[in-house]
This record gives C-alpha cells, structure tokens and sequence, in this order.
C-alpha cells in the first residue's frame, strides 16, 4: 500500500511564487495555478519593490531619491493585475498577493517556512534583473526549507513523465521520495536516472581510466532508488543508467519531462559542490519545470 503526501497533515497546502514581471514568473505564476488546482492547494503571490543600495564613490547611497510610496502601489497594481489575469482561469483557487519592500531572497525564505513549494521564473527582466534573480534563485536553493521549482520562460506540453536524479545522497533519497509522491498523485510515469563516469588517474604514462568498481556503483544507487520508488508509490517506476556528463544528460531528459526532480546537494565534500552545481544549471536550463529537493 502506498502512502501520499497529498493527505499528510504535515503539509501546508500552500505554495509560494515570486513573480517580477518577466516572462518566465508568469510561466511560474500559470504553472502554480495549475498545480495549486491539483492539490487543492492556496496560492501567495509576492512581489518585491526593494531598491539594493549602491555604493557611489563621492556620493553615497544611490536610489535614496526614489518614491518608495508610489514604486510600492506600482508593484502591488502589478502583481495584482497578473495574478487576476492567470487566477480567472482557476476559479477555484484561493490566493493572496503582497508587494514587499523587502529582499526577494528574504521576502521568500520567509514564506516557505510555511509553504509545500516555492516557484520563481528561471530568469528576470534585464541583464541586472537577471543577475539579482540569479542570486534569490541561488539563496533558495541553499536555503529553503521547502522544494524550490523553477519554471522556464515556455511550458511543454504534458508528456505524463517525471524525471529524478539520484547520486545516492541524502538529498538526492529525498528527491526520489518526493518525486514518487508527485508521480503518485499525477498518475504518470517516474523516470530514476543516475549519470555516471569513469574515473581517471595521472600515471607515469600520462592520465588512464581508472580500473574501479564505478559501474557496479552506478548500478547499485539506481537498483536502490528504483526500489525505494516503488515501495512508496503505483505508478510506473523506471530506471535509468547513463553513461556521460550529468548536466549535459539531465538536461536532454527534461526535454520530454513535465518535472525534473533534484536533490539540492550530492555525496560530500567536492562531489556535494558539483552536484549542488548541477542542479543550479538544471534549474536554469531545463526545459520543463525543475523542483530541487533538500
């Protein structure tokens, strides 16, 4: 028998979307509609007018000469004008929005600590833009105490599949349970993928392939979270072994994915960087929605 996370009385039944205006948040703020739909889940709009100070030699602080009062009825008309537009296509969702003088980064850590899931657009409005979006996607990732999605610009049309990365870590066993649950919930089919490598070493003779046991590894970590999927869900649980680089593989699975599924960090000291690397540039190059899991 399995047991769904949809019914556990430990969820909130509320998700959080950060929407700036850009394209990509309005994909994350239909993509959160959608699924807040599914779930029978509220929605929490926010917006931040937050003006980042900018130190200018000789003259101070710039943007103290900004009209907080009317940036802050700017960006409330805003997020208030979206949201209408996307909700009157989802009578049945209940949803609030805020416009926050307040970091986005802090602004949404602060709601996921009462939330089941947080989405942001992949990218902003702007080569600046991007670059702050940049920074609140990445203080998410490391930081939030619930899934991150992250939505790109354009949504595919459902493909009935959800892709999970596993590495065999910690976090990468929440992402499968987690993955498991959604493809539970959504009747679909949940692809466990584990991307591989040989190892090399530097000889007398220049650099070889090591002669390890990283196959039979490869094979062991999929076996294992192909086998707890299925003991947490019915759907169609399948695995798959992949021999190459692991953003690059990832990457082309999400192009017939309706979710790509991290977890946030891998197995300990430099690997846990690379992959917590990996799902960085997963999240902002996948073609489907991806959902890192801590």
């Amino acid at each position: 028998m399995t047991t769904s996370r949809a019914h556990d009385p430990a969820l909130h039944g509320r998700l959080v979307i950060g929407f700036d205006g850009s394209e990509s948040s309005w994909s994350a703020l239909e993509w959160a509609a959608s699924e807040a739909e599914a779930r029978g889940a509220s929605v929490r709009v926010i917006s931040s007018y937050f003006v980042q100070p900018v130190i200018e030699f000789g003259y101070g602080a710039s943007g103290s000469g900004v009209d907080m009062t009317e940036t802050a009825v700017w960006c409330l008309n805003r997020v208030r004008t979206a949201s209408t537009t996307v909700f009157d296509g989802h009578p049945g969702v209940e949803y609030e929005v805020d416009a926050v003088r307040q970091s986005p980064a802090a602004a949404l850590l602060a709601e996921a600590e009462s939330a089941d899931l947080v989405a942001v657009g992949s990218s902003g409005v702007g080569a600046i833009v991007r670059f702050l979006l940049g920074s609140v996607t990445g203080s998410l990732l490391a930081s939030s105490p619930c899934p991150v999605v992250v939505v790109p610009a354009e949504l595919n049309e459902p493909t009935k599949r959800i892709v999970v990365g596993t590495d065999g870590s910690d976090h990468a066993d929440h992402a499968v349970r987690w993955a498991a649950d959604e493809a539970d919930r959504r009747g679909c089919e949940l692809v466990i993928v584990h991307v591989w490598k040989y190892g090399y070493h530097l000889t007398m003779n220049g650099i070889d392939r090591a002669d390890d046991f990283a196959p039979v590894d490869a094979e062991l970590i999929l076996d294992r979270a192909v086998q707890t999927a299925r003991s947490l869900s019915g759907a169609n649980v399948r695995g798959e072994l992949i021999e190459g680089d692991e953003a690059d593989s990832l990457l082309e699975l999400s192009e017939s994915a309706d979710l790509l599924v991290l977890g946030a960090r891998g197995r300990g000291g430099f690997r846990a960087m690379l992959f917590g690397s990996i799902a960085s540039a997963a999240a902002t190059h996948s073609s489907c929605p991806t959902v890192i899991v801590r």
